[in-house]
């Protein structure tokens, strides 16, 4: 087998991975039906997708420790994906809201668990001259499974709202590829004293932060697009299609980020925040399907986008045995930034009255205070520190 058809298949490989990470969206479309027959407040529907990035943090945390040291990166990543499987297709027998949630909890574990895991694997498997464009290609790829599955998820839920939860079963696709393309990663060698000794940077844990405000400054999109669909349209089709261009944006994002990364360098995570506030004050500003398909779309550029940007900075600023705890430490941010969305707006909604759009404005507001903040003290590294990692 020639050297390119095995760089191929280590790449289809990694994206298998990356495809698992983003399936929390599937049933964004339906939640306005799922409210709607099982007679729930829409404020409340919105934990059945959003609830999983609670119980995520959990297994981020613990395999962000543990995996590569005491449990082997492809066995974990191919426990987690069957997890996420059978959670996630085991609520269309559910007759109570209580049963969904306790579903998408366990859906949630095994999601944390490959959020955690694809950081670490692209940066074992991958040189750092090549990061970039894989980790980009690695968001797009799962965003490109999150509109798969909320496409399918919004056909299947106007026929009827349970059956939403079939659409995990696509994710049979890449769970093969874990099986058959994944290659065994060794162990790291157990840390000496002086490896026990290495800390977080700083800057890493802020950054980690910032990722968690800009998720639940975006989440209202990511979760909620039924709701604001709703005011002009009872089809869960059309919401999903919403929620979908979210998806689609973020896939233009991960495919953009190694250009984006390449003209901005340092000053890349001011233009993404940006990107996102325009996105939003599009969205809370929309009147028409059109007009709030645009907002969606450009929120989700920005969103990749710093997700992308984040891992590379992460793989370059951590050392090697840190990079892990990292990424789980990066992903228990975003996971809480979505499971806190849905008390943010309530928060909002009691002290001005508007719980679906003020958070928009408001989430462009930070996004605008953050993007000034990172152009005057970037993150990132010099070039030159780049060039020789």
């Amino acid at each position: 087998m020639n050297e390119k058809r095995v760089n191929n298949l280590l790449y289809m490989s990694i994206l298998s991975v990356f495809a698992f990470g983003n399936c929390m969206g599937a049933v964004d479309g339906a939640l306005s039906k799922i409210a709607g027959a099982l007679n729930v407040d829409h404020t409340i529907a919105l934990y059945v997708g959003s609830i999983p990035a609670l119980t995520s943090m959990v297994s981020s945390l613990f395999l962000g420790i543990a995996a590569g040291k005491k449990l082997p990166y492809k066995a974990t990543s191919i426990f987690c994906a069957a997890l996420m499987i059978a959670a996630g297709t085991i609520p269309v027998i559910a007759q109570n809201f209580t049963t969904i949630l306790i579903t998408r909890c366990f859906f949630g574990l095994g999601l944390g668990g490959m959020m955690s895991l694809q950081n670490p694997i692209a940066t074992k498997l991958i040189p750092v001259q090549s990061r970039a464009a894989v980790l980009g290609a690695g968001t797009c790829t799962a965003f490109t499974f999150q509109c798969v599955l909320q496409l399918a998820g919004g056909i299947l839920a106007d026929v009827r709202w349970n059956l939403v939860f079939f659409t995990h079963l696509i994710l049979v696709i890449p769970l093969v590829g874990l099986f058959f393309l994944l290659p065994e990663i060794p162990l790291d060698p157990p840390e000496t004293k002086k490896e026990g000794k290495t800390k977080l940077p700083l800057t890493a844990i802020l950054m980690c932060v910032v990722i968690g405000i800009v998720t639940l400054n975006l989440a209202p999109l990511l979760f909620g697009s039924a709701f604001y669909v709703a005011a002009i349209s009872d089809s869960a089709t059309i919401a999903a299609i919403i929620a979908m261009l979210f998806s689609i944006g973020c896939m233009i994002g991960g495919l953009l980020y190694p250009k984006l990364y390449k003209w901005l360098r340092e000053k890349c995570f001011t233009a993404f925040l940006v990107i996102g506030a325009i996105g939003l004050i599009i969205s809370a500003s929309a009147t028409s399907i059109p007009v709030l398909a645009v907002g969606f779309f450009i929120g989700g550029i920005s969103f990749s986008s710093m997700q992308a940007g984040l891992m590379m900075l992460l793989g370059l600023i951590c050392p090697p045995e840190r990079v892990g705890f990292a990424s789980a430490l990066m992903m228990i941010f975003v996971n809480l930034g979505g499971f806190l969305c849905s008390s943010w707006e309530m928060v909002i909604g009691v002290i001005t009255g508007d719980s679906l759009y003020m958070p928009l404005f408001i989430g462009a507001g930070i996004f605008v205070v953050m993007a000034v903040i990172l152009f005057v003290k970037s993150p990132f590294p010099k070039e030159r520190e780049i060039e020789t990692a």
